[in-house]
């Protein structure tokens, strides 16, 4: 199940180039720590891309992250794990954002929120934060454009993540057991 190196490049709604060397995968039935209170079994990574939206928009940073467990001691859950998870990722979201301009439920995945607004660098940035069965994942668009005043729309932010968690929503539901 590693999402970064067998599934984001095939997805064909969107034009992307993969920046990162793919070293970060980890999946703690070869080995590491599941990180996690009450989980056995984790398989985690995060990947780095270069995303050239539709419509011609210069490129963006996109940064995709998540955390499946797929496996749960006796007696817990895994999707009240990941549950739990996405609460507590959830409460420092917006920490990437200098100025917050939006943020809210995002209508994606079994849950859902997100944060629009302004980056360090006065950069448009978009975090959505999603949770699809026992798997908990983040994409971050930033948008590359240095000093030029028309920022990137939070819709044109959210169009391409929809593409993005359509495809992926599908693949967590498949490779994640009930």
């Amino acid at each position: 199940m590693n999402v970064c190196d067998d599934n984001i490049e095939y997805l064909t709604t969107i034009n992307i180039t993969r920046q990162d060397s793919g070293e970060d995968y980890v999946d703690t039935d070869e080995g590491g720590d599941p990180e996690i209170d009450g989980a056995v079994r984790v398989v985690r990574d995060e990947c780095l891309w270069t995303i050239i939206p539709s419509g011609g928009s210069t490129p963006w940073d996109f940064e995709f992250r998540y955390e499946a467990i797929i496996d749960a001691d006796d007696g817990e859950s895994t999707e009240n794990l990941a549950i739990a998870r996405f609460d507590e990722m959830r409460s420092s979201i917006a920490d990437g954002v200098s100025e917050v301009e939006n943020e809210g439920e995002a209508d994606l995945g079994d849950a859902s929120y997100s944060v629009y607004g302004t980056g360090d660098e006065g950069q448009s940035v978009y975090l959505v934060l999603l949770r699809t069965r026992s798997a908990v994942y983040q994409i971050q668009f930033e948008d590359r454009r240095e000093g030029v005043a028309e920022a990137v729309s939070e819709n044109a932010f959210r169009n391409e993540a929809r593409k993005i968690t359509g495809f992926l929503g599908h693949g967590f539901e498949y490779w994640i057991p009930e």
